[in-house]
């Protein structure tokens, strides 16, 4: 998916994105939020740590985070840029 196929799905979806982006192999200690996690990679690699096991992002791949889901990450050798917004229509599940 490109960065506009991207931004499309959040706009069909009713969610405000943001981008960030992160260096190689840059990690996230383990947190959780308090809203639904919508995440888009766009650019790169990022592994999601969950309980049940990793799940490792390329560019175009999503994952949707319930609230409360604790996870840490760890951004790909060659630095990330992802895309995420909040649902507060509920999540769709891990996909």
């Amino acid at each position: 998916m490109t960065r506009e196929e991207i931004e499309k799905e959040f706009t069909d979806e009713g969610l405000s994105p943001h981008s960030w982006s992160n260096g190689a192999n840059y990690f996230y200690e383990a947190h959780s939020h308090d809203y639904d996690k919508v995440l888009y990679c766009v650019r790169g690699e990022v592994t999601f740590h969950l309980s049940d096991g990793d799940v490792v992002l390329h560019p175009g791949q999503r994952i949707d985070i319930p609230a409360g889901t604790r996870h840490a990450a760890t951004v790909g050798p060659e630095g990330v840029e992802c895309m995420e917004a909040p649902n507060r229509h509920g999540c769709h599940g891990m996909n």
